[in-house]
């Protein structure tokens, strides 16, 4: 595993305008295919994981088994009795969106979400590290609350401001075939164990899904 810090900040750069850039930075994991990532080894605090995950509807389905289904069940994740989870329904060009939140800790996220990559459903999976005192129904979604999937994204990453709110985890790959994981935090939390700088040429050739940004 290969860390690295975007000590110029150009991938925030690109969402948060320069008043609030200041306070955000992003740390960069790139792991083998192979390899298991797991938060409950790379993050050195204690908290809980509130993981994002949404689908369309699917318009195959009869409207009872698809809101059944919905985004977990769709991708076959098997969710214990007692785990708090979150149900949401969006709108996005007249299509329905199905949002699921859960609420666990390091390694049962670790252990939930172990086959999703960027490659796959991933690229609509978004983690919270929070406190370990914040839970899901202290959790205001309002920042969803926009039909334009950009600014949705980007309320999301603002969401960071909030005390709470340690780290938002993306996915992405490089092109060479690397799987990436990417914390946006403040700048006053350190993610990394060493000071690596992401250089242009490794960002360029990156992707980075702008998960809740269904449109």
């Amino acid at each position: 595993m290969r860390y690295y810090a975007d000590v110029n900040n150009d991938y925030l750069a690109k969402y948060l305008d320069a008043e609030i850039l200041d306070g955000f930075t992003s740390s960069w994991f790139f792991y083998d295919k192979t390899e298991e990532f797991k938060l409950a080894e790379v993050l050195d605090m204690e908290g809980n994981v509130f993981s994002f995950l949404w689908e369309y509807a699917d318009d195959t389905l009869s409207e009872k088994i698809d809101e059944w289904k919905r985004a977990l069940k769709r991708n076959n994740i098997q969710l214990s009795s007692g785990m708090k989870i979150i149900n949401k329904d969006y709108l996005a060009s007249e299509k329905k969106v199905y949002v699921d939140i859960v609420e666990t800790d390091f390694t049962t996220a670790d252990e939930l979400f172990k086959d999703f990559s960027a490659f796959n459903v991933a690229k609509n999976l978004t983690q919270f590290i929070v406190d370990k005192n914040m839970h899901a129904d202290d959790l205001n979604l309002s920042f969803l609350d926009t039909a334009n999937s950009l600014a949705r994204f980007e309320n999301c990453i603002k969401m960071i401001q909030y005390q709470w709110l340690d780290a938002i985890v993306l996915n992405g790959y490089h092109h060479r075939g690397d799987l990436v994981k990417v914390f946006i935090h403040s700048k006053e939390i350190h993610f990394l164990p060493e000071h690596n700088t992401l250089i242009k040429n490794i960002s360029e050739n990156i992707y980075v899904a702008n998960s809740l940004s269904w449109s």
